[in-house]
């Protein structure tokens, strides 16, 4: 299967086959359109001859996430764009988390989703923060709490989870390990987070992850590194 995790100025690539990843990202040039920027990535990839068939789109945006209870396709646009109003006028899709009995809604450009559907054909899209959400469930023990942190070039996804209770989630575009270190403490401190027995999980591209680390550090008393990198949270993804 095909991976492409799209950030609002990178676009990336990934094969998993077992548990052999390969990566390719690229940085969108701002002289192209989207979908310029799209084709000259599919031409720079080893197997730029083979036009692939099918592809998953994990996307990297804010969202919102609502209770499976109140949830219908109905309302989910009219939900989602009043609390992100960036969202208005896209594409809107969801995805389950069944352990915290949520739904994520999340958005698209829907110049961006007729560009990949013309250009693959078969598309899935998903979002890059419900398979967070669930691997953090899955690694929580009933009784405690636990901050993931998912580091990334110039952006980072935060999930705030106790036992099986989703007590927040958000996207934030950072510019330093400081602005990152800053958002998570603000999380941990909004849901009264317990900094010498609570712990914070790492993942996420490891060149971005060692300064954050090294900041947490002397937040957290336990601090966690999980995974190569966030696509490796692939399997995650249902």
């Amino acid at each position: 299967m095909l991976y492409l995790e799209v950030e609002p100025d990178a676009l990336s690539f990934f094969s998993l086959e077992g548990d052999c990843l390969e990566q390719t990202r690229f940085r969108m040039k701002p002289t192209l359109d989207f979908e310029g920027n799209l084709r000259h990535a599919l031409s720079e990839m080893p197997n730029a001859a083979e036009k692939p068939r099918g592809i998953r789109v994990i996307v990297c945006s804010p969202g919102v996430a609502m209770p499976l209870s109140d949830f219908t396709e109905e309302i989910a646009p009219q939900i989602l764009q009043y609390c992100c109003p960036e969202h208005k006028g896209r594409n809107v899709f969801f995805d389950m988390i069944p352990e915290a009995n949520a739904v994520w809604l999340f958005g698209l450009s829907e110049v961006y989703c007729k560009t990949l559907d013309d250009l693959f054909g078969t598309v899935y899209y998903v979002s890059a923060m419900a398979p967070l959400a669930r691997y953090a469930m899955q690694h929580t023990p009933a009784s405690e709490r636990r901050l993931l942190v998912d580091c990334r070039q110039e952006g980072m996804d935060i999930v705030a989870v106790s036992g099986n209770r989703l007590l927040a989630a958000n996207s934030f575009r950072v510019h330093s390990a400081a602005d990152a270190a800053y958002y998570a403490a603000g999380i941990a401190s909004q849901n009264h987070f317990d900094l010498t027995a609570d712990t914070c999980m790492l993942c996420g591209d490891t060149e971005c992850r060692t300064p954050i680390a090294n900041i947490l550090g002397k937040l957290f008393a336990h601090v966690e590194h999980h995974g190569g990198n966030v696509p490796q949270l692939l399997r995650y993804l249902h």
